[in-house]
């Protein structure tokens, strides 16, 4: 239970995976199966330049701020107990296979 209030909160988003996720989370457009790479919507974020594109009305900004982040991430984020083992099941819903099991596995790492 405590883990995953842990896993939960803005703190631990902010501290352990705000600035390695926020590109794959909040301006991906598709991933390409055939070649296993993430598509980025250009009109959101530009990967040669590294730059945030996207239009976005004050008080948000063109990069996504940590809790308008963290409320994307809370939406494909899936936390499970089993009740007699105590064991937590750590699911991420994501276009990429990929990106999904590198989240699950910092999201370990930082817990």
């Amino acid at each position: 239970m405590m883990a995953q209030q842990k896993i939960q909160s803005l703190d631990f988003f902010t501290r352990h995976l705000y600035e390695k996720i926020v590109r794959d989370l909040m301006a991906v457009d598709h991933w390409d199966a055939a070649s296993g790479a993430l598509v980025i919507d250009p009109d959101v974020f530009d990967v040669k330049s590294q730059v945030w594109l996207r239009e976005a009305s004050y008080p948000r900004q063109a990069k996504p701020s940590a809790q308008e982040a963290h409320k994307a991430f809370l939406g494909v984020l899936s936390l499970s107990e089993d009740k007699k083992t105590s064991l937590v099941t750590i699911a991420i819903k994501h276009q990429s296979p990929v990106v999904a099991q590198a989240w699950v596995e910092l999201i370990i790492a930082a817990v």
